[in-house]
């Protein structure tokens, strides 16, 4: 499993992608016989939450559930960016069954009118205990 941040998203020799339409991904693949594929994926589709740095994925065990870190979802103005220095910063963690649905959402921002503290995680742990009482929507 892979967590793809999207910066600057493009193919070689195509123009690079601006903050503003980026998107990060969670991408699983599968390696059989010498051959690779893509066997999951959460990208722009369903979620289109960009995260320029800081982040993760991985499969919970007894679940199947896939935990997302999207740990620095950075905005100038309201709009998706890649510019760490000059926006604004947040993270979002997510819980995506394997049907899409998400099971659980956190999202640690500040949100002052004067100066918000930019926020970001590097690494997030999931507590299953704690799913069923922290659900926010």
């Amino acid at each position: 499993m892979c967590f793809d941040n999207g910066n600057h998203r493009a193919t070689p020799f195509e123009r690079k992608m601006p903050g503003a339409e980026s998107y990060s991904r969670v991408v699983e693949f599968t390696v059989e016989n010498g051959r690779v594929r893509q066997a999951w994926a959460r990208s722009r589709q369903e979620d289109g939450t960009f995260s320029t740095f800081q982040s993760g994925a991985y499969r919970l065990p007894g679940t199947g559930n896939t935990f997302i870190d999207y740990g620095g979802v950075c905005t100038v103005e309201g709009v998706p960016s890649d510019d760490v220095n000059s926006g604004h910063c947040m993270v979002r963690l997510v819980e995506v069954a394997p049907d899409g649905e998400t099971v659980f959402e956190l999202v640690v921002n500040d949100n002052s009118a004067q100066d918000p503290a930019a926020l970001s995680s590097f690494r997030a742990e999931h507590f299953p205990a704690l799913g069923a009482q922290c659900l926010l929507r």
